[in-house]
């Protein structure tokens, strides 16, 4: 099944992976070898200027189109989809351990899966000689379309290493299923559901007792996410949630209402970049006397500043 994609993401040069396993795939082509060391400087560079759209993901396939020269290229990439009998050892591999399946669900690869694959004579990362590439106006093999592809893969493996499933005939989903049942896990297991009464569901969920903790990177998850659309800027998306996580940390640890007021007040502050007590009030809902003493108390720590004279004084956030 194909699954379509929007824009290719961007990078800037030298910058195409984070993790070991988007390197090993990008690695597959590299400008280190004089054989096609010109045709990975051309396709890298069309990679990085946002060449490559359209990048579809399926069952032994990757396909995109490259604009390159006021032209729109078709582009494919293929390689060996698995037959049962390797998916059949691909899941005794993943099954070894509870770590590799937590780990293919948290979108990670550990180097020793790879390491246990390989010695159980699977070569998830193909070679070169194994990949079909071709360009629908430069031919089949190594040239810059076919390239600015392989890279555009590349850096969604990053991203999301489970595409290597995905190309080799499986999802994530069929995989984990297979390594159930290799280790005999089946929905017969499970006990029977027992059935409450909606007041006895409702006064065990007020027994439970929650220990809410920091997570030190809020935008991991968005990452992890399809590309935005062209016009939006990963960075100003992150940061947006990185303010609202920090929000929603500091009111389970207790600060409250008054905590979530007062984000929501530096929010729209932040929008508008200045703007008056009066307009501000309106625009959040709440009592115009109420968002100026708010106003006051963090022009008082230096977290907003204040021009003008009453009663025309505005605000703006120090930061920006």
């Amino acid at each position: 099944m194909i699954e379509p994609k929007n824009q290719a993401p961007s990078y800037a040069q030298g910058q195409y992976t984070r993790t070991w396993w988007g390197s090993r795939w990008q690695d597959i082509i590299s400008a280190d070898t004089p054989r096609h060391a010109k045709e990975a400087m051309q396709g890298d560079a069309l990679f990085r200027r946002g060449a490559v759209t359209d990048l579809a993901i399926g069952a032994g396939t990757a396909s995109a189109r490259v604009v390159d020269r006021n032209q729109t290229v078709q582009v494919t990439l293929t390689l060996e989809v698995y037959d049962a009998a390797v998916w059949s050892r691909v899941a005794q591999v993943v099954a070894e351990q509870l770590r590799f399946t937590a780990a293919l669900l948290r979108h990670q690869f550990p180097a020793t899966l790879d390491d246990r694959l390989t010695a159980a004579g699977i070569a998830l990362f193909p070679d070169l000689a194994a990949l079909e590439l071709t360009s629908a106006t430069l031919g089949q093999g190594v040239n810059r379309h076919t390239v600015a592809l392989h890279r555009a893969l590349g850096a969604r493996i990053d991203r999301e290493p489970n595409v290597l499933f995905t190309l080799r005939g499986r999802d994530t989903q069929q995989l984990v299923r297979a390594v159930s049942s290799q280790r005999g896990e089946t929905r017969d297991d499970a006990p029977d559901h027992v059935s409450m009464p909606l007041e006895q569901r409702a006064a065990a969920l007020r027994q439970l007792v929650l220990h809410p903790r920091q997570v030190e990177d809020p935008a991991w998850l968005i990452s992890r996410l399809d590309d935005p659309p062209p016009v939006a800027l990963f960075g100003p998306i992150a940061d947006a949630v990185t303010r609202a996580a920090q929000v929603a940390w500091r009111i389970a640890a207790g600060d409250g209402a008054d905590t979530a007021d007062t984000e929501l007040l530096l929010a729209e502050l932040r929008a508008r970049r200045i703007g008056t007590a009066d307009a501000l009030a309106t625009a959040i809902g709440h009592d115009a006397d109420t968002v100026a003493t708010a106003l006051d108390a963090l022009y008082d720590s230096g977290i907003v500043l204040r021009t003008g004279t009453p009663p025309n004084v505005k605000y703006r956030v120090a930061e920006q």
